[in-house]
């Protein structure tokens, strides 16, 4: 294989796991004026406009040295019987989960065997295409988006739920205290109709002294 190629996929893999605090884009106090020491930011999780479900992750960012508690967070929905957009909790939470699991193993069933078909392939042809043959494979193996693996994490969770108001601790309408100078990021899946995009999302948090603050994240 071409060295310089070699560079590049390298690169390519080295970029795609670096790690950033802000994945998302950032938001801003919705009144102009933040009150407390928090930067936000959202990112969708899972593009497919044709599912009635968007996944969206959020980052709460603690730009202060001192403990921040937040007690309360909740997705502000205007004329939500018009829009047809909600939060998915309890039963409808757990039976959603369950869909993607068995969602996922057939996506993950389907990704093996179009590996291990690219690797025969390459023994096939030859050695002068075998790496490329795997260098592909390693690609196809990078496809895999985090959306997976938080979908993972809220199986894991989600098996703790216990009434129908209830959300895992990951869930954005759980209470999180973050450290000085530390992030946390937290969840929430919205129903919405199909082929459609929420573009934008908006944030109410509360902190255990009673402070509240309204946030409004372009997606």
């Amino acid at each position: 294989m071409n060295s310089k190629l070699v560079l590049v996929i390298g690169l390519a893999a080295f970029l795609y796991s670096c790690a950033s605090t802000h994945p998302g884009k950032e938001g801003h106090a919705l009144d102009g004026k933040a009150r407390l020491p928090i930067k936000i930011s959202a990112e969708i999780l899972d593009e497919n406009a044709k599912d009635p479900f968007q996944l969206i992750e959020v980052t709460f960012e603690n730009t202060s040295d001192e403990w921040l508690r937040i007690t309360k967070n909740s997705v502000i929905i205007d004329n939500p019987a018009d829009s047809r957009v909600s939060v998915v909790l309890g039963q409808d939470l757990i039976d959603w989960a369950s869909a993607i699991e068995l969602r996922q193993k057939k996506e993950q069933h389907n990704k093996e065997l179009l590996q291990a078909g690219l690797i025969i392939g390459s023994a096939l042809v030859g050695g002068a295409n075998k790496n490329n043959s795997v260098g592909t494979a390693a690609g196809v193996t990078m496809v895999a988006t985090s959306a997976w693996v938080v979908a993972d994490t809220i199986r894991m969770q989600i098996k703790k739920v216990e009434g129908i108001n209830k959300v895992p601790d990951t869930h954005l309408n759980h209470s999180v205290m973050i450290p000085g100078q530390t992030f946390a990021r937290r969840w929430v899946l919205l129903n919405k109709p199909a082929n459609t995009k929420i573009n934008r999302l908006v944030v109410q948090t509360e902190t255990i002294d009673g402070q509240k603050e309204v946030y409004d994240i372009d997606l």
